[in-house]
């Protein structure tokens, strides 16, 4: 029985992180790069918002990347984020070979006034 519980919890765990939530477009950068977030999992602990977003490039990146999701810790009161993890995709979307895992950052980021990344971080906090 406890075989059966592990084999349906790892079943939901694997489409939950592979994208069967729905990412919902926010906005588009000067460059043509488009943003989108899954306001579903938008979920608030200890004073943070915590979220999927998914960035999706106009052009490749020269690492080969096309587009990126990560899962943000947000702190809407200073305007400040990390990375709690974030996976870049050869495809657009979240498709493709995963070519970076990386680790949660430590120190807090900032977004440049006026950038679609603050945007987002906006829309998240007033959701």
């Amino acid at each position: 029985m406890k075989k059966i519980y592990l084999l349906i919890l790892l079943f939901y765990s694997f489409f939950i992180s592979n994208g069967l939530t729905e990412m919902k477009f926010v906005t588009k950068n000067i460059s043509g790069s488009s943003f989108y977030v899954d306001f579903d999992s938008i979920k608030k602990k200890s004073g943070y918002l915590y979220y999927w977003a998914l960035t999706d490039y106009s052009e490749t990146k020269s690492s080969g990347t096309n587009s990126i999701k990560g899962f943000y810790q947000l702190d809407c009161d200073l305007m400040r984020y990390k990375f709690m993890s974030d996976h870049a995709y050869t495809g657009n979307m979240g498709t493709g070979k995963i070519t970076v895992n990386n680790t949660p950052d430590i120190e807090w980021n900032y977004n440049s006034p006026g950038s679609a990344g603050l945007y987002v971080n906006q829309i998240v906090c007033d959701y």
